[in-house]
């Protein structure tokens, strides 16, 4: 088994005043292993003030983007005629495909908003734009639960990419198995909440492992925990 350890204060913190990112993953990050985990390309948890109107309209192309709410309503509209809002324990998946112009905003002009993005390669370049949501129906309880995957299922988000995404609120002493699904994939495994051990780590709420080149590993978690797996390709 080999891994990788980032903790949350080795996050890149990009800061408007309105709206704070912390990226987990970015270019000018001093090594490649901060730079992306395989396909995984970001992994940016934002906050944004009450009644922040997001960036603007702004283009992307040939890059999945799921977010997941986790505190507050989010405000989107894209070019493709999609106009909604959502919140805490909500997840949209745009496959951005050969174009797609969007805005994220905060619904609310009374709270805060505050998200995780995540930023992943797709498999097959220059699809035609698609845009699901999905809404919080499913179990988490003690397990690892699929949101999104390469195959369409009901309660789940298809990924246009290798990629198994799963989430899961872990009770405290919960010992749950984690398998890789093909030899060339590779997990990163994002802390939300809680206190957990992986691979000889004790991860802290937003500290991260990426670990590849195993065939199963133990999670144990020591506090109750909100736990985020994302599988990927590694190349």
């Amino acid at each position: 088994m080999r891994k990788i350890v980032h903790r949350a204060d080795t996050r890149k913190i990009q800061d408007k005043g309105w709206m704070r990112t912390a990226c987990s993953f970015h270019a000018d990050m001093p090594t490649p292993d901060q730079q992306h985990f395989g396909t995984l390309v970001a992994i940016n948890e934002t906050i944004m003030q009450a009644g922040s109107r997001g960036l603007g309209m702004h283009s992307h192309s040939n890059v999945e983007l799921l977010s997941l709410i986790l505190h507050g309503t989010l405000g989107h509209e894209d070019s493709t005629g999609n106009r909604t809002a959502f919140s805490a324990g909500q997840m949209q998946l745009i496959s951005c495909g050969t174009g797609i112009l969007h805005n994220e905003f905060n619904y609310s002009e009374t709270e805060p908003l505050s998200l995780l993005q995540l930023w992943i390669s797709p498999a097959t370049y220059n699809i035609m734009p698609r845009y699901h949501q999905l809404l919080p129906a499913l179990n988490l309880h003690n397990q690892l639960q699929l949101i999104a995957a390469p195959v369409v299922a009901k309660n789940r988000l298809r990924i246009n990419q290798e990629s198994y995404i799963a989430l899961g609120h872990l009770d405290k002493d919960t010992k749950i198995d984690y398998a890789l699904r093909r030899a060339i994939n590779g997990v990163y495994f994002f802390l939300l909440n809680g206190q957990v051990h992986i691979a000889e780590e004790v991860l802290y709420p937003r500290d991260a492992i990426g670990l590849y080149q195993f065939q199963t590993t133990k999670i144990h978690a020591l506090e109750e925990s909100e736990l985020l797996a994302i599988q990927v390709p590694l190349a």
